[in-house]
């Protein structure tokens, strides 16, 4: 019986360093997709700040466009009533420097 008893101790022991085998390896698959799940959101924290880094550049260079487009377009005023005038006036001038009959 005694026997039998170091036995059945033994197959427990064995059993429990599998289970405690089983579980540490439960533990550690566990622990290492807690980092990957923790790598993956600060991967997508610092993706999200290049976004809005890159919107805010976005933002910035639109500024800039529509200032020159405001330019331009006021520059073109002063294109449009200088050929005006020029037309007028050369239009003026050849009809006062034609002879009258």
């Amino acid at each position: 019986m005694v026997v039998s008893n170091k036995a059945v101790l033994r197959e427990q022991a064995a059993t429990s360093e599998g289970e405690d085998d089983r579980m540490d390896w439960q533990e550690k698959y566990f622990q290492k997709l807690d980092e990957n799940v923790n790598d993956l959101k600060i991967g997508l924290q610092q993706l999200g700040q290049r976004v809005d880094a890159v919107y805010q550049r976005i933002d910035t260079v639109n500024q800039r466009l529509d200032s020159v487009i405001q330019q331009l377009s006021e520059t073109n005023k002063w294109v449009m009533a200088l050929v005006v005038t020029t037309i007028l006036s050369v239009v003026g001038l050849a009809t006062g420097l034609l002879p009258v009959r």
